[in-house]
């Protein structure tokens, strides 16, 4: 297993695209066992290999992974519109986890987007709301049964 201290954060390269299916595929079977199977095939395309790649090079969107030995072990997907950034997805291979992999990816885009004249970052979660407590994001709101039928966390930050 590598190190945090072996950890490269940057934006996805061509290369990299290829792998990001792959990290959605185990995030789903990991961290999305609850949603149906139904939820966890819409989940698989809406960020399929094209969906990927062509998000890639929109505007106001922000892409990077975390690679260790060569391999994308983490990755998170954000936008940003009216100074406001929009967390869109974080995820870590569970081997990498606690290895401080989602605190740096979230440090990055929270960097980028204080460049990019955000002054918030704003999310939803509805798995892991004392990560980004503990990370200095505040729980503003609970949506009940929002997305598939599970309670989200609204989480925000400023910048």
């Amino acid at each position: 297993m590598q190190s945090a201290s072996e950890l490269i954060i940057h934006k996805p390269s061509l290369k990299d695209i290829f792998s990001l299916p792959f990290l959605f595929e185990r995030a789903v079977a990991t961290d999305f066992s609850f949603y149906s199977d139904k939820v966890k095939k819409r989940i698989l395309q809406k960020n399929s290999l094209r969906h990927l790649f062509f998000a890639r090079f929109r505007k106001r969107r922000l892409i990077f992974v975390a690679k260790a030995g060569g391999k994308c072990v983490g990755l998170i997907i954000a936008s940003y519109n009216a100074n406001i950034g929009i967390v869109h997805w974080v995820f870590v291979l569970n081997e990498f986890r606690n290895k401080k992999v989602g605190s740096s990816l979230l440090r990055e885009v929270e960097l980028e987007m204080k460049k990019l004249g955000c002054h918030k970052i704003t999310l939803t979660t509805e798995i892991a709301p004392e990560f980004y407590k503990n990370l200095g994001y505040t729980e503003e709101g609970l949506l009940k049964k929002h997305w598939w039928g599970q309670d989200f966390s609204i989480m925000s930050k400023v910048l």
